[in-house]
């Protein structure tokens, strides 16, 4: 697929996204990743006629380009204007019902980013995805001038999976952001209207066989005692091997001595496949507002040839056992009443627009613990 100049996926709602990755949860960290951010070669256009159409190809000269933060709104840089409304939006969204979701094409300003990345060859031997944490509003991307998908959704994040396009050593990558799109109607009410990427950009490298997704609950006994876990593990086995281990465990953050054996033995992980374990907790440590008990679950994946145990994949993430019910018309944590004290937050910086840096986002915590919200 090459442009897309009749597409304009940003003015359709039935388009959310092409090609792009499901949503899925975050582990702690990735054993295998590569930052984006830093400075890219930026252009800002006014409108969508005025963008360059063929910047994503290789041979595209961007010497005259200027440079741009990543991340950081475009408008915190000094491109276009930011506008801040209690109500109602832009002057380039139509007020007419019978006019959405069409956008003013005079008025939708375009970014263009370009940077390149440099891969080992050590990289070419993994599935590599590119996650984008937050763009404003609409993009779509492209690798070494080949294009790659389309996303809009700005304030969760999007990735891609980029195995079929990257090559050892220099990659070029090239991201066309709309500031506009179908989705801005759904933002009427106390908002920054801002564009361009705003969170991290970042590769990370998952092996051929590895877990992709997790998720984890907890239900308590009626004394809030004891507890079952319940763990869901997403496994992609792409080379179809046999005879693999896998092996779950759970640590206290507070004693590493503290550890539970959740599962520890073969595994059916032919193809792609969903495996569910429960286990009984006796008297975990409970996690509430004042008291923010976590144990780290370590999820591996193994493989046994004739001479060693090989790990194939590994996955941490926190988690905090709680119960959350209503009851007769009271919000319970843990069997217990709780009075919400709470204030209306964006996530924003007076200079860096939505780039918080976990410096800012840690004051904004720490100032709310003082003031007793929870």
């Amino acid at each position: 697929m090459n442009q897309f100049d009749n597409g304009k996926e940003w003015e359709n709602p039935r388009i959310f996204n092409i090609n792009k990755e499901n949503g899925h949860a975050e582990p702690n960290e990735y054993r295998w990743e590569k930052s984006l951010n830093g400075e890219w070669q930026f252009k800002f256009s006014s409108h969508p006629d005025d963008r360059p159409r063929n910047f994503y190809e290789n041979s595209y000269n961007t010497t005259s380009w200027d440079s741009i933060e990543v991340p950081l709104p475009w408008e915190m840089a000094g491109f276009g204007t930011p506008q801040y409304l209690a109500m109602g939006y832009p002057e380039s969204l139509s007020i007419k019902k019978h006019k959405i979701p069409h956008i003013n094409p005079k008025d939708n300003p375009v970014g263009s980013y370009k940077r390149q990345f440099i891969l080992t060859p050590e990289w070419l031997d993994r599935r590599v995805f590119i996650h984008l944490g937050g763009v404003k509003s609409a993009f779509y991307i492209w690798v070494n001038g080949t294009y790659v998908g389309y996303s809009q959704g700005s304030m969760t994040p999007s990735e891609f999976d980029l195995t079929a396009y990257i090559q050892k050593g220099e990659n070029t990558l090239a991201v066309e952001v709309y500031k506009y799109s179908d989705g801005t109607y759904l933002e009427d009410q106390d908002m920054w209207f801002l564009g361009g990427i705003f969170r991290d950009v970042f590769l990370y490298g998952e092996p051929q066989v590895y877990l992709r997704d997790f998720f984890a609950q907890s239900r308590f006994d009626s004394s809030y005692t004891d507890c079952e876990l319940s763990l869901e593990m997403d496994v992609i086995n792409t080379l179809n091997l046999e005879e693999i281990r896998l092996e779950v465990e759970m640590i206290d953050r507070e004693n590493s001595l503290n550890r539970i054996s959740l599962f520890n033995g073969p595994a059916d992980l032919a193809g792609n496949t969903v495996l569910s374990i429960k286990k009984q907790i006796k008297s975990p440590l409970k996690w509430t507002a004042e008291t923010p008990s976590l144990y780290r679950i370590v999820m591996s994946l193994y493989k046994k040839n004739k001479i060693q145990i090989l790990l194939l994949d590994r996955k941490e993430f926190d988690f905090g056992f709680r119960s959350i019910e209503l009851c007769k018309g009271q919000f319970l944590i843990n069997g217990k009443p709780i009075l919400f004290k709470g204030v209306n937050r964006h996530d924003f910086d007076p200079e860096r627009g939505w780039a918080v840096t976990d410096e800012l986002r840690t004051k904004d915590i720490l100032i709310m613990k003082q003031h007793n919200i929870n």
